[in-house]
């Protein structure tokens, strides 16, 4: 079970990480065109819906029938 937790935590701290410099590039004016401001919005669209499921997942209600699935 704390493999499981594990690799959670694992993946949400690689998500933050590739926000906060994707976040940074966008912010420090290192874009190269548009099209690769384009490229990081759907970069950071995907790592947020990532970020919600992740944490829809691990809701109580959810996660109490899903840790007993687990455990088989």
């Amino acid at each position: 079970m704390a493999d499981v937790i594990d690799f959670v935590e694992s993946q949400q701290r690689e998500i933050d990480r590739a926000i906060s410099d994707i976040q940074d590039t966008l912010m420090s004016g290192n874009l190269k065109d548009m099209e690769h401001y384009k490229f990081l919005q759907g970069k950071l669209e995907a790592l947020y819906n990532m970020q919600d499921f992740i944490k829809n997942y691990f809701k109580q209600d959810d996660w109490t029938s899903r840790k007993k699935r687990i455990r088989k």
